[in-house]
This record gives structure tokens, C-alpha cells and sequence, in this order.
């Protein structure tokens, strides 16, 4: 036959011996599979069933099989060579655990795939820690280093509701001025603003008790609503009392009661003696603030102030007062923070290495393509808790189970390259117009056509497995999540499968913001629900150095020794997550007394830790760099307004939010909103075309139908040309291949050496094999199996039909001439049959099928007149 062949002895190093055809060889045969719900394809030898016999009276070198049984076991490694010249090496492992031996004269076992390379299908589930310095099998590895990312703040729409739950009557006395004020709307039934508060009682004579909400983050676009406030106001004088009531429907916020930053009064009037009844009819109030600074506070009452002006008299009110609801709604912003993080390539690059020791091939995800800047994060990273007590750092575990899990996103999978790699790609790279083989000796008495079941399909639904789900009372307008579940329905109606993608990584910007934010009120040694979970970001390049303006409550406390002031956090800010660094530039803005510019120093270590707190959570150490005073007459707790900067080379990336979007609609905030650009409409859009274009063949004009959209439908966006609105129905472009699939085509008379380069374009380019039917049509099919057996030559494939559409696109960009955006040849060897152009290649086989000659477009232009078309086709001759 022509192969040469060769065990090669490992576990010793005694290295490669030339041997006889192993007994069963030729009964052999070779195997490619697709996985059944992926695209990658996996070779074997008989399934994996094939059992070779080493005898004694050939050259096999039994004893030193024997030997390596006794002593090594199932862990011995001896690889099967098949030489044949001109081509790589098929390289098999024989697979002791299956051994059957009379420990004399033979020796009989089954040959798998090289170890290498079959092991990491058996290791897929097997968690690796990126943070290990060793791989699987203890091996010196190096392990990955987290880069620091840029996580801006996600604001998000929260709301709080107060209701009255009865008319309040009141009666207010005074001989002389009193102040009262009343609000009857004390029943929080909603408080998703953090620092919602109600007064302890309806009645009281402070104002400041009538404090609803002390703002714990910053807020905009706040909108207070006072629904339902009518009341009656009368007014009574005892003993001769001659006085007023000035009443007032009040709000009013700001850092401090009495220093308000702005008051507002809805309503007025006097009751006096020449108007002694007041009526406050049902009336709706709106007001709105632009922001309210972290620390601010809002208070809201109805106001009385009696004013008895004689010297014995009194004054009294009488009547009853409603405010059925107060609602209020605003964006709340949280600090910017930062999080280590690891690019996706490196984590795909470190599981594989780790599990199996093989190399990683994927375009798309290195420098350059279109995922490269996709950085994965676990529930710790984006706490900023990284490391254990004891000062290790906590274990980053992944598996390439899980990467394949979560790249069904931009429908990716993986296979084993023919030079041994494991090649990541997307559907288009699976299918690709190459021709890795054409085939003339066919044998089509045993083959069928079938519909493929992939397509065959009524639903298509797509989700993300984790996301921020809607609370019971979540306002509509809130409800922004873009990255929930997504469902379609096709026109077919004669079959009832249905296609899912579910992925495991999270891209929800509310899910990441809600995490994101415990980096800054949860200390890092508080486990979460989300420690392990996986986290998905689509990051830019941070460009430049940036500052932000907070403010937070603190603790200023000046160290005479060191003449240097120490700011303390009540863990309400993390600093480090902030990004503070020592060196970081700081400022303490005015009025403050401590206002100037500072230079943050390294606190010293912690005692008993084994980190060094180089900047604590919870204190920083400045020195100031203005001129000024500090002294400690300016210690004491406050909230302090102040700058920090970060550098571009401590935070060198920064999540992507809204670059290169030229509009968006229907979307909160969406100059902060994370991975716009995988949202669930336009992730089907970019990836998943193909193939539900396959699935609408037969109703190619109608459109897919969206049933239903968790959360947002009606987001709109516009990324480099391409409008997607999230839950629109659409008509689905451009298949890849045919409804239909091909069983036991066989082609008859391969050559061992032909076969192996068949197989090896298949893996290294993944394309389509070119064959003639018996009605001498074209045939072209991608293989879902292949068996190739050597005692026979013969070749049995399964495949799917690639889809050819009914025009044909010719062009002739120098120096070789386009057919269909695939095919290259130097010119056109081609005939007009019945009106239709048939084209053949150099061997004069068919390339393609006939097309009407109207329908063909050379260089972008189609004529109906056959006299033209013919004259500029032979231009191409």
C-alpha cells in the first residue's frame, strides 16, 4: 500500500522504531464526525473500535510492548506511525486500559487518536484555575496576569412610592408662632432608591423630620410626583386672638436642613380674618431636579405657621389634609470602578494549554478580529475581592466546557486543526467556499436526500442564561435589558422542532451593575451568589487619563508626626476600587477646608496581612501638593467633594459602550450601557442570518416572527450602517446551505493518500466536496461523516447540501476571474444550453449548475439579450 509504519515508545524516551503492518490494519477504516449540535468535526480510527494484534513472528517489537504493559500500564504511551511520503503522518495512540495479552506472543489493543489530541475532549468539563502556575498534570505553566479594565458606572432607573392610607384631621394651637408641618403619605410600597425614608410621624414641628430620602448614590433627572393633595383649612380664634395661618405645600433639598440647595413651593395662601376658610382642591404636583449629589437630602410637607398677634389670644386650625402619593423616580449613578480582567484569546489559550498542552487557532478572537477586545471577569473580579485571608489569591476556574457553552453566542464552536491546533471559529468559518475535493467515480445506487433536521424547525429561541430579572413593581420604562431571552416562529407549519441557543456567560449591563457595585459597598470577604459566574465585557482601548468628580462622607483626620492628612471611608466607598493608587492625583474641593490639590502615598502594610494595602477600601494617606494650611482644626466628619484621576497605563482598557453608535433610541443611559454592541437582536442579526435563512427557504419572503422579548424590545440602535431594533420581525438573508442532507454517498477507488488530504482540507480550510449525480447535476455537500475504509477504497460520506442559489455573479478583477464571490480561474470554459450557462473547470466537470442566462451578471451588470451576453462572455474565454 505504501505506508511505512512505526511505534514510537514515550515513556522511557527510547524513541521510534520502524515495525510490520500490525495484524488487522487493513480492516481499518477512517472516521470523521460532526458534533450533532455543533460544527466542529472529530477523526478517529474505526470509531475507536478498531484492535490491532502485535505478534511475535513479525517485527513488532512485542516484548517491548510487553515490557511497557508490566511496567507503565495504562499509562503507558506508544504511538502507532503511518508514514506515507509526501504527507504529515496519521499518528495514533495505542490504548493499553483496552489490552488483551498472553504476555508471550501477542499483543492485541485498540489504536484512539493521538492522546494529545483526544484528551482535551476528555478533559472539556475539567476547571482550570488561570491563576495556577501548573497545568492539569502539574506540569510549569505560566499563569495569566488580570489587566485592569475601566467599568464606568451603569446608571438605572429607580423608583420609590409613598401612599397615604387615610385622611389625616388635624387641629394646630398657638398663642403666639407655631410651626407645623404635616404629610400623611408615610406607606413605602416601593423603595428602590437607596436611602428611602419615611417620617416617624405625620404631624411634627421640625421640618427636617419630614425627610424622605437621603441620596446614597448620585441622581438625575429626578421627578417628584405629589398625587391626590387637597385639604381644608379653617381658622378659629379663642380669648379675643386676632392672628393668621400662612400654610405652604413645600420641597425642598440639599446637603444640610436650612442650607437648602433649593426649595420649592407648589402652593400658597393666607388664612386670615377677612379669609378665614381655605379649600385645597385635588391637585397633581410634578416637580423636577436636575441632580442631587450623593449625601443630599429631601424633605416634603405641607407647612403651617400660626401667628397669634395678640397678647392673650389664640389661634387654631382645624380641617384635614390628603397627599395620597408621593413617587419618585431617578437615575441613580454609583462611583466608577475598576476590575481585573482577562482577554477572552488568553483564557481559550490557557484552558487548552493547561488541559491537553495544544496550541489555540482562532482569527476572529486574536489582534485584529472582531471579538479580540471581549474580556471575561468572574462575580470576585468585579468585587475587587481577589484575595483569601491568608493572602492568596482566589482561583479563577474555568473549562473549555463552559468557553463552548457561552460562544454559542456568536454561533462559534471549536474543532482540532490538521496540524494538531484547536481552531475556534463561527458558522461562516465552518462552511467556507473552498473546494477540498471533487470526485467524478461515484456510486449513488445507495444514496438518499433527506431534509436536514437542523432546519427543519417552527421555533427559534435565544437567550442569556443569568440576567437581571424584573422586579413584581418594576416601572416600564426601567425595563432596559437588552441581553434576556428572545423568541421566533417561523411559517412552517408541517414540523414542530425547534432550534435554542442558551449561553452561559453574562453581557446584562443591570446584572453586571448590581455586582459591579458591591466592589464598592460589600468588603471582599463576603462571599456572593456570583463569585464564580462568568462575565462577559466588550472593552476600547482607554485613551488618555481620566479624572472624576465624587463625593462621599468622610472622615478627615490631620497627623501632626507626618504632616499628612488621612481620609476615612465609613466602607460606604472602596477606594480601591475606585482605582486609587499611590501616586494617583487628588483634590479636595472648596469649600472644604481641606480643599487643594494632594498626592495619594502607600498606607502602610496591614498588620498581621500578607498583603501590602498599598491603598486601603476604607482610607487614603495624602500629601498636599498646593500651597495651604492643614491643621487639626479642620478634622471631622463630612461630605466631601473631591477629584481623582486615573492613569491610562494603571487602567488600560475601558468597557464599550456607545462608540460608533449613530443613534439609539429607546434605551436609558446609553452612553454607560455595556455590550451594546451583543445585544440579542443584533447578535442573531450578524450571526445567526444564515441559518435561519436556511430554516425560511420555503417561505423565503416572509418574515420570522418575534413572539416574545424579555426585556426591551423596542431598543433601537444603529452600529456602522446596520439598524436593529431588538424585537422586530424580520426576513433572514443569506443561507449557507440547502434544507437538505445526503446519506451514503460513496465514492469508490480513493486512494489512502488521496483520502488523507481530503481529510486534511476538510480540517485545514473546511470546505465543500464537488461531485456529478447520475443526472449529471452539480453536487456540492460539506460532510457530517466520513468513513474511508482501506481494505475496500471506498469513501462513505454523509453531508449537507450547500446551498447554490439561481444567479450567478461573475467578475473580472485582475488577475483571475471571480464566479459566485468563490470560484477563481484564469478564464471561463463554459457553454449555453436551453438558454442556461453551464460552466465547467479544467477537467471539463461541471462547477455549476445551469443558471438562465439572464440571471447571470458579469461585473455587476445582467442583459436579456442572448447576442450580447454571449459576445461578452466570450471576452472571458
Amino acid at each position: 500500500m505504501g505506508e511505512i509504519f512505526y511505534l514510537d515508545f514515550k515513556n522511557d524516551n527510547s524513541g521510534k522504531v520502524q515495525i510490520d503492518e500490525p495484524i488487522g490494519y487493513a480492516e481499518m477504516d477512517f472516521n470523521l464526525q460532526q458534533k450533532d449540535k455543533g460544527y466542529g468535526r472529530d477523526i478517529s480510527f474505526s470509531g475507536g473500535e478498531a484492535q490491532f494484534n502485535f505478534v511475535d513472528y513479525r517485527t513488532h517489537y512485542l516484548d517491548k510492548l510487553l515490557y511497557f504493559n508490566h511496567f507503565y500500564g495504562f499509562e503507558s504511551k506508544v504511538d502507532l506511525i503511518i508514514s506515507q511520503e509526501g504527507y504529515d503522518d496519521v499518528i495514533a495512540e495505542l490504548d493499553f486500559a483496552s489490552a488483551i495479552t498472553d504476555e508471550f506472543q501477542y499483543f492485541k489493543c485498540k489504536v484512539i487518536q493521538q492522546s494529545s489530541l483526544q484528551i482535551i475532549k476528555r478533559r472539556k468539563s475539567v476547571k482550570v484555575d488561570l491563576f495556577s502556575n501548573k497545568d492539569i498534570d502539574g506540569n510549569p505553566i505560566m499563569p495569566l496576569v488580570p489587566e485592569n479594565m475601566l467599568l464606568l458606572n451603569k446608571p438605572t432607573f429607580q423608583t420609590s412610592i409613598w401612599q397615604q392610607t387615610s385622611q389625616y384631621d388635624f387641629g394646630l394651637r398657638s398663642t403666639a408662632t407655631e410651626k407645623y408641618f404635616i404629610n400623611p403619605a408615610q406607606n413605602i410600597t416601593q423603595s428602590d432608591i437607596d436611602g428611602t425614608e419615611t417620617p416617624f410621624d405625620i404631624e411634627q414641628q421640625d421640618f427636617e423630620g419630614m425627610q424622605y430620602l437621603e441620596a446614597t448614590t448620585n441622581l438625575k433627572k429626578i421627578t417628584i410626583k405629589l398625587n391626590g393633595c387637597s385639604g381644608i383649612i379653617s381658622r378659629d380664634t379663642d380669648n379675643g386672638g386676632t392672628g393668621y395661618i400662612a400654610f405652604q405645600l413645600v420641597v425642598a433639598y440639599g446637603a444640610t436642613f436650612g442650607n437648602f440647595r433649593e426649595e420649592k413651593i407648589l402652593t400658597s395662601a393666607l388664612i386670615e380674618a377677612s379669609h378665614p376658610y381655605y379649600s385645597l382642591p385635588h391637585t397633581d404636583y410634578t416637580v423636577t431636579i436636575d441632580n442631587m449629589d450623593r449625601g443630599d437630602k429631601l424633605w416634603i410637607g405641607y407647612y403651617f405657621r400660626l401667628e397669634e398677634t395678640s397678647l392673650f389670644g389664640r389661634l387654631e386650625a382645624f380641617g384635614y389634609m390628603n397627599l395620597e402619593s408621593i413617587k419618585i423616580t431617578a437615575e441613580s449613578s454609583s462611583y466608577n470602578s475598576i476590575t481585573p480582567s482577562f482577554r477572552l484569546i488568553d483564557v481559550m489559550k490557557q484552558v487548552v494549554k493547561s488541559t491537553s498542552g495544544l496550541e489555540v487557532t482562532a482569527p476572529r478572537f486574536e489582534a485584529g478580529g472582531e471579538f479580540y477586545n471581549n474580556r471575561l471577569i468572574n462575580g470576585n473580579f468585579l468585587r475587587n475581592a481577589l484575595y483569601n485571608t491568608d493572602g492568596t489569591k482566589k482561583p479563577f476556574y474555568i473549562s473549555l466546557e463552559d468557553i463552548e457553552k457561552s460562544i454559542t453566542e456568536m454561533n462559534a464552536d471549536h474543532e482540532i486543526n490538521s496540524n494538531g491546533d484547536i481552531f475556534f471559529g463561527i458558522e461562516d468559518d465552518f462552511y467556507t467556499t473552498y473546494e477540498s475535493g471533487f470526485f467524478d467515480n461515484t456510486q449513488f445506487s445507495e444514496m438518499t436526500k433527506i431534509f436536514n433536521p437542523r432546519f427543519s424547525v417552527n421555533e427559534f429561541s435565544y437567550s442569556y442564561k443569568n440576567f437581571q430579572a424584573l422586579k413584581e413593581n418594576e416601572e416600564l420604562n426601567s425595563a432596559d435589558n437588552i441581553h434576556g431571552e428572545s423568541k421566533y416562529v417561523f411559517t412552517n407549519k408541517m414540523v414542530e422542532n425547534k432550534k435554542e441557543v442558551s449561553i452561559e456567560w453574562v453581557r446584562d449591563a443591570f446584572l453586571i451593575e448590581s455586582n459591579r457595585r458591591k466592589a464598592i459597598e460589600v468588603s471582599t470577604d463576603t462571599a456572593s451568589q456570583n463569585d464564580d459566574t462568568i462575565f462577559a465585557i466588550d472593552t476600547i482601548n482607554t485613551v488618555g487619563d481620566m479624572e472624576f468628580t465624587e463625593s462621599s462622607f468622610l472622615q478627615h483626620s490631620f497627623d501632626a508626626n507626618t504632616n499628612k492628612l488621612i481620609l476615612r471611608s465609613n466602607g460606604e466607598v472602596n477606594f480601591r476600587a475606585l482605582g486609587i493608587f499611590p501616586g494617583s492625583n487628588f483634590s479636595i474641593l472648596a469649600p472644604d477646608n481641606n480643599a487643594g490639590n494632594y498626592t495619594v502615598e502607600a498606607n502602610a502594610k496591614s498588620q498581621g496581612s500578607t498583603i501590602n494595602d498599598i491603598v486601603s477600601n476604607t482610607s487614603l494617606l495624602l500629601i498636599r501638593t498646593s500651597p495651604g494650611i492643614i491643621g487639626d482644626n479642620n478634622n471631622g466628619e463630612r461630605v466631601t467633594k473631591y477629584i481623582y484621576r486615573l492613569d491610562d497605563a494603571v487602567v488600560p482598557f475601558t468597557n464599550y459602550t456607545n462608540q460608533e453608535f449613530s443613534s439609539i433610541a429607546n434605551l436609558n443611559a446609553s452612553e454607560k450601557y455595556s455590550n451594546l454592541r451583543y445585544s440579542i437582536g443584533r447578535n442573531i442579526n450578524t450571526y445567526y442570518q444564515s441559518y435561519l435563512a436556511t430554516c425560511n427557504l420555503y417561505h423565503k419572503t416572509d418574515t420570522i416572527k418575534n413572539t416574545w422579548y424579555k426585556n426591551n424590545g423596542k431598543c433601537i440602535t444603529t452600529y456602522r450602517g446596520v439598524t436593529i431594533e431588538e424585537s422586530k420581525s424580520f426576513v433572514p438573508i443569506n443561507p449557507i446551505l440547502s434544507p437538505f442532507m445526503y446519506d451514503n454517498i460513496v465514492f469508490a477507488n480513493v486512494e489512502f493518500t488521496d483520502f488523507i488530504a481530503l481529510q486534511n482540507s476538510i480540517r485545514s480550510y473546511r470546505g465543500y466536496i464537488r461531485t456529478i449525480d447520475n443526472n449529471n447535476r452539480v453536487i456540492k455537500v460539506y460532510p457530517i461523516t466520513m468513513k474511508y475504509e482501506i481494505l475496500s477504497k471506498e469513501l462513505t460520506i454523509k453531508a449537507e447540501e450547500k446551498y447554490e442559489p439561481r444567479t450567478m455573479t461573475i467578475n473580472t478583477s485582475a488577475p483571475f476571474i471571480l464566479i459566485n464571490n468563490e470560484t477563481y480561474v484564469n478564464k471561463i470554459d463554459w457553454e449555453l444550453r436551453d438558454n442556461k450557462v453551464f460552466i465547467f473547470d479544467k477537467r471539463r466537470q461541471l462547477l455549476y449548475n445551469g443558471v438562465f442566462f439572464n440571471n447571470v451578471s458579469i461585473n455587476g451588470a445582467l442583459t436579456d439579450d442572448v447576442v450580447e451576453f454571449k459576445n461578452r462572455m466570450k471576452l472571458l474565454e
